[in-house]
């Protein structure tokens, strides 16, 4: 693959062309490629903000990142995510994150640090700090469960 391939996909691009150009398939790729920038901006972006996060959940993610990628304030985006998930981005975020998590500790053998690594927790102690405040089903339904992965144990 040469560099100016890689510099391509790293900077998101749509397809590539080799030279000569053919008339044709320049017109074919422009035609996807603006029918492809006309669909996504065609969607809510607070919409789109919320899809984005939901697969990109493991991530850093931030207002100011979402500001910045989305081309949007951070004002702009507070108050309209607020107003059309209920929840403030951080907050929607760690529900998204702690679904993930429950899930994984439910149907995996992952280690507590596997799963906090897994929902973009960097500090295994936060995410169990978070994740007992957080999580009724950890009373409830994991029990003896996920207190052996807390010291290490197998789960059974």
């Amino acid at each position: 693959m040469s560099i100016r391939t890689c510099v391509g996909i790293q900077y998101g691009s749509f397809d590539y062309l080799l030279k000569p150009i053919d008339p044709d398939v320049l017109n074919d790729t422009l035609s996807r490629a603006l029918a492809d920038v006309v669909k996504e901006s065609s969607e809510d972006p607070i919409a789109q903000i919320g899809t984005y996060i939901e697969q990109h959940f493991a991530e850093e993610l931030s207002l100011q990142g979402m500001s910045e990628r989305f081309y949007l304030s951070r004002e702009y985006i507070s108050r309209r995510f607020k107003q059309q998930y209920g929840v403030n981005l951080s907050e929607y975020v760690l529900t998204i994150r702690m679904n993930e998590a429950k899930r994984l500790l439910e149907t995996s053998r992952q280690r507590i640090y596997e799963v906090a690594q897994a929902v973009g927790f960097s500090d295994d102690k936060y995410f169990r700090k978070v994740f007992k405040n957080k999580s009724v089903l950890l009373r409830t339904n994991f029990g003896n469960k996920f207190n052996d992965k807390l010291k290490g144990g197998i789960q059974t």
